[in-house]
């Protein structure tokens, strides 16, 4: 696939990684050519996703003497790689060729190693650069075995990671816990149903985010809106990457109760509280806890108590968001600023067939899809992950860059029809990637929810100081408020249809559904662009707290 830009490809190919679990090949030329690729690289990192980069360079003596193209490419992206291999420059002897094949299949596995992530190859050539024809019959002899070398298939094994040791140690844990709590970020549909099986079999209560494909489980920043009326756990065990909600640090403070973590890789413990990490494959480790906490299964007993408030907490959290998001007409909610956020997130989410995949922007559309990820289940065919499509966020770094390109990576590794929810500001950080996007063989929808700025910001506390009237107000912040939301003010629409692909603005929840469902089931690129009003978002909050106070004075 050529692309136009380095930093696109960078996060086409992290969209390619994303969906396969290989690693894709980035190639660029030399000088500031693979720098564009950091960011991409430090996503893979920091989300363990296998990538490989190999870039071009010029030969060493012509580094440091202001030769054109010509940097130090030398272990150019730091520590965000899992290894670095120079090439050296081209030599005509057997051992180099044969240096090149280990290094390339070193590359990969470390790639695929126990902690998965991007790995650097720079090869460095003299000119002429252009493949020059054997002359003698030394030149025709290693043409004849590079050749031969090339036609052979190489066998490569990288090293699959291992159930943490600590396995014993966490049976221990649970089986004395008398009201545990299971909470589980992102993870792979596999890792999803076991954990969700796991918990089920148990009777443990399960919080979960829409990127965890925990069938069964509860809308975990929902739930823990209801903190303080929440039974105390007296052990909560983590599944998979950090959760995005912000009030999960909150309950554990206020808890203050022992934490394990299930994890692949790394140490995803950004509340420094886990006491055991079992770091490994999260489904081979979350069977050994099955099988052996199974063996002392008598001695492991549940608060009956604890198990039914946390389920009357559940039923009214979700007969609150129901009611809340169940429009009586396309115009509810409407605004002159736009449609309600929730609920065109919920239309969308809805439209997604069950062999289609989603990318969550990051800031407010991947909460937005947390918030109503419990009433976009209720309306599934059934409970488990066959009849759900699959959700990828990107929150290695949890940054908004790169995002077109890497929904196009989804749908050129899959073939499947792709949605890629994302916010005015977050698709205007990526607009050059259009121009790939526009080659996807398969349906690819890019939603802009469009509400003017970034409006995450209107959830930190200095949000609320910005009304002059206010006895807090801070001097000129309402003025300065620009500079947090940035506005990017552009017309998506004529950008997509200028790059050559199809765009439709939609004003009504029903023109909302039938542009991302028609889009969803043609091949190429969509953009649909819906305006929403920003404030529909905290009124959603207010009334779903007030329905939550309501159903609980009923049962008093």
């Amino acid at each position: 696939q050529s692309v136009l830009d380095e930093r696109t490809a960078g996060f086409f190919a992290l969209g390619l990684g994303r969906a396969t679990g290989r690693p894709a090949l980035l190639l660029c030329t030399s000088g500031t050519a693979a720098a564009h690729y950091l960011p991409a690289v430090i996503e893979a990192a920091e989300s363990h996703i296998p990538l490989l980069i190999l870039s071009a360079d010029r030969p060493s003596e012509l580094r440091h003497a202001a030769a054109p193209q010509t940097i130090d490419q030398t272990r150019l992206f730091g520590e965000f790689t899992r290894g670095f291999f120079e090439l050296g420059t081209p030599s005509p002897h057997e051992s180099a060729f044969r240096s090149v094949s280990r290094f390339a299949t070193q590359a990969y596995e470390r790639s695929l190693g126990a902690l998965p992530g991007p790995v650097h190859l720079n090869a460095p050539a003299r000119k002429p650069l252009e493949p020059q024809t054997a002359r003698n019959e030394g030149e025709l002899a290693l043409v004849d075995w590079v050749d031969r070398k090339l036609a052979t298939t190489a066998r490569i094994f990288a090293p699959a990671p291992s159930a943490s040791s600590g396995v014993s140690e966490a049976v221990r844990r649970v089986s004395e816990s008398k009201r545990p709590l299971f909470v589980a970020g992102p993870l792979t549909p596999d890792e999803g149903e076991i954990v969700s099986t796991w918990a089920r079999h148990l009777g443990v209560p399960l919080l979960a985010e829409c990127a965890s494909h925990a069938p069964g489980s509860e809308p975990l920043d929902l739930m823990l809106r209801s903190l303080k009326t929440l039974g105390k756990p007296d052990l909560v065990v983590l599944f998979g990457t950090p959760c995005t909600s912000t009030r999960l640090p909150a309950a554990l403070d206020l808890w203050d109760v022992p934490v394990l973590s299930f994890a692949n890789a790394s140490y995803p413990d950004p509340s420094q509280r886990a006491e055991v990490m079992l770091l490994g494959d999260i489904t081979a480790t979350v069977k050994s806890c099955r099988e052996q906490l199974d063996a002392r299964r008598e001695s492991f007993v549940i608060d009956a108590l604890h198990s039914s408030a946390w389920r009357r907490c559940a039923d009214d959290v979700r007969r609150a968001a129901s009611t809340r998001l169940a429009p009586s007409s396309d115009s509810i909610d409407a605004s002159p600023q736009g449609l309600s956020e929730p609920q065109a997130v919920l239309a969308a989410l809805q439209s997604v067939p069950a062999d289609g995949q989603i990318l969550l922007g990051n800031s407010l559309p991947l909460r937005l899809a947390d918030w109503v990820a419990a009433e976009w289940e209720a309306n599934g065919s059934d409970s488990s992950n066959a009849s759900r499509p699959r959700v990828f966020v990107q929150r290695g770094v949890n940054g908004i860059d790169g995002l077109i390109a890497t929904s196009a990576g989804l749908a050129a590794a899959t073939q499947r029809p792709t949605l890629a929810l994302l916010g005015d500001v977050t698709t205007a950080h990526d607009l050059s990637s259009l121009a790939l996007a526009r080659r996807a063989k398969s349906p690819l929808c890019i939603l802009v929810v469009d509400n003017a700025g970034g409006h995450i910001f209107d959830q930190l506390p200095l949000a609320q100081r910005r009304d002059a009237n206010s006895e807090t107000a801070l001097p000129g912040l309402s003025e300065m408020w620009e500079f947090w939301s940035t506005p990017p003010d552009l017309d998506f629409v004529r950008i997509a249809e200028g790059y050559g692909a199809h765009g439709v603005e939609v004003r009504s929840l029903e023109t909302l559904r039938s542009e991302v469902t028609r889009a969803l089931t043609t091949n190429g690129l969509t953009l649909v662009r819906v305006r929403t009003d920003a404030a529909s978002t905290p009124r959603f909050f207010r009334e779903f707290d007030a329905l939550i106070a309501s159903f609980r004075a009923e049962t008093r």
